[in-house]
């Protein structure tokens, strides 16, 4: 199926695929910081809201940059990691975000109404005042005899120079990143997508660096307005992230790609 226009029209139904090469999704909403989330007294209400799906808990310390007039400063955040034991779910919370992740992806329904539980659960313990940003993003990896055939997997506009130049076996690193508006109170996309040589990364976190060269389309889509820290709104709101992330990810993808990937179309 060919699509022009990814924003226009009904969305494409959802198709699954059994061996996606989805890396990671991340949901993420933020809020004013709230100091006392440090503390774990502060923070027992929620693990015991979340605790049936996320048993584990640990606390980590991490230390954030941050490029001031006075020069370079380093901070301590306190980030606690609740996980479901061995799946590949993990909840994350700091004094300003909750965010949920996961290398286990398997439906989009799935991932949401996890996250909606989640953001429920902060609403009914620790009562943000409001959320000042909503995201969701998805990060997907091509590696190995993928990146011979990428003309036939992804659209000529995307792999641009990684296929269509007579120099494309000579490349080693092209990365392309575009904003792009969404609809009227949707929100924005921030979409990366190229090739990345052995040991490459733009984020170690969320893409750790590999032995062997890689082709990444990175889809992140988010809403940076102030509004009510409520379930039902914010659920709203990332299902229609999603919904133009799909949008755009069927837009790249080929039909090949998607029956390589253990489509049935």
């Amino acid at each position: 199926m060919t699509i022009a226009d990814p924003f226009a029209g009904p969305a494409p139904a959802e198709v699954q695929l059994t061996t996606a090469p989805l890396a990671l999704a991340i949901a993420q909403v933020r809020f004013p910081p709230i100091l006392a989330l440090d503390k774990a007294e502060a923070v027992a209400d929620f693990q015991e809201a979340i605790r049936a799906d996320y048993p584990d808990l640990r606390k980590e310390e991490v230390h954030e940059l941050a490029v001031t007039p006075g020069g370079m400063q380093v901070s301590k955040a306190i980030v606690w990691k609740f996980t479901d034991g061995g799946d590949g779910w993990h909840v994350a919370l700091t004094t300003s975000f909750v965010a949920l992740e996961t290398r286990a992806y398997s439906s989009r329904s799935d991932f949401l109404t996890r996250f909606d539980k989640v953001v429920r659960a902060a609403a009914a313990t620790f009562k943000p005042t409001y959320a000042d940003r909503l995201g969701l993003r998805y990060v997907n990896r091509l590696s190995n005899g993928a990146l011979g055939r990428l003309g036939a997997l992804v659209r000529p506009e995307v792999v641009g120079a990684a296929v269509a130049t007579p120099f494309a076996e000579r490349i080693r690193l092209n990365m392309t990143e575009t904003q792009l508006d969404l609809d009227a109170g949707v929100g924005q996309m921030l979409l990366r997508h190229g090739l990345l040589p052995p040991q490459a990364t733009y984020d170690p976190a969320a893409l750790p660096p590999t032995e062997t060269p890689s082709w990444v389309l990175d889809i992140d889509t988010y809403r940076a307005e102030r509004a009510d820290f409520n379930g039902d709104g914010l659920a709203r709101a990332a299902w229609n992230l999603a919904d133009n992330a799909y949008r755009m990810f069927r837009w790249i993808v080929r039909d090949e790609f998607l029956r390589e990937h253990g489509a049935e179309i």
